[in-house]
């Protein structure tokens, strides 16, 4: 064993720093591997959080849209008939929920234009950031409370008010596109 170490000229130095360059090599591509997966899961926590903060604007739509606040302020002029005065706070109703769009950022909002009649509106919301696109069609279901004002002197007709009294939402469709870096969607 003595021999090994003194009458070689050197060579176990070489032994030992190839030993060395080895380890080295292993800790390099274990670190790698390591900073790898902590990106990783970094931009899942990022892509997570932002999933969130895009559902929670849609729920706060929702929320808002139903809230009494918005409520109390479709009540109708008077009408000559119930009907009529429904269609009209479903106007004010609709034009409550273009109001309500400003109060939730990253959200769009576009009114299905189709004849649904003055018991529901359908509307489209799309709500978008970095990371993820929501994309929902929403049917509103309303609610009315007409009030029949009788007639006077100065009119000899009944009219009406009306006013939305509940809404109560449903969800149509809900497709959720996670976004790459390059913002293009992704399964």
């Amino acid at each position: 064993m003595k021999k090994l170490w003194k009458g070689n000229g050197g060579y176990a130095l070489i032994y030992v720093l190839i030993v060395v360059l080895v380890l080295c090599a292993v800790a390099v591509s274990v670190c790698t591997a390591a900073l790898k997966n902590y990106q990783a899961q970094e931009r899942s926590i990022r892509q997570t959080r932002q999933l969130y903060q895009a559902e929670g604007e849609i729920e706060k739509f929702v929320a808002l849209a139903e809230a009494e606040d918005v409520k109390s302020k479709t009540v109708s002029l008077p009408c000559d008939s119930g009907d009529k005065a429904m269609a009209a706070a479903k106007e004010k109703y609709l034009a409550q929920l273009s109001a309500v769009k400003e109060k939730v950022s990253r959200c769009s909002f576009e009114l299905d234009t189709a004849k649904t009649g003055s018991e529901c509106c359908i509307f489209t919301l799309t709500c978008k950031n970095d990371a993820v696109r929501i994309e929902t069609k929403i049917k509103m279901n309303l609610e009315y409370k007409v009030t029949e004002i009788p007639p006077d002197e100065t009119s000899k007709t009944t009219m009406y008010t009306a006013k939305v009294s509940k809404a109560t939402h449903h969800y149509i469709t809900y497709t959720i596109t996670h976004l790459t870096a390059e913002g293009e969607a992704s399964g």
